[in-house]
This record gives structure tokens, sequence and C-alpha cells, in this order.
């Protein structure tokens, strides 16, 4: 589950009305409870991030690779 992409899955950007009742649907759907307007904050951000971070985070494991490999070289 690690090449999911969040854009497969939601229409992003996905927009809280900071009141968590927008999350409720996702939340019972992953058996989860989102109590607080700072969980439906906090699971929007990490939706709305996710695709960029994961991409970077590949971007930056093979700069790493490359490194290596031309300090054995």
């Amino acid at each position: 589950m690690s090449d999911i992409k969040m854009s497969d899955v939601f229409d992003l950007p996905v927009i809280t009305d900071y009141s968590g009742v927008i999350f409720d649907n996702y939340c019972c759907a992953i058996g989860e409870v989102c109590g607080t307007i700072d969980q439906s904050r906090l699971v929007a951000h990490a939706i709305n991030s996710h695709d960029k971070l994961t991409a970077r985070n590949a971007e930056l494991e093979a700069l790493i690779k490359e490194l290596i490999k031309d300090n054995d070289s």
C-alpha cells in the first residue's frame, strides 16, 4: 500500500469546514473516530500533502543512491 496516491482516492485538495463533520464518513470507513476540529484539520493536511511528500522522498532517495555510487567510484 506504500504506492497509493491520495490523488487517486480523493479529489484534491480535501477541504474541511473545521467542524470535523466532513471527515466522519472517512474516519468511520477506516474504523476511527474524528472527534475534534484539530483532527479534521490534520487529516486534511496529511491527505493534501501526501503525494508531494512521497514524490520528494523518492527524489531524495535517488540522490542519496547516486551520491553513494559516485563516492564508491
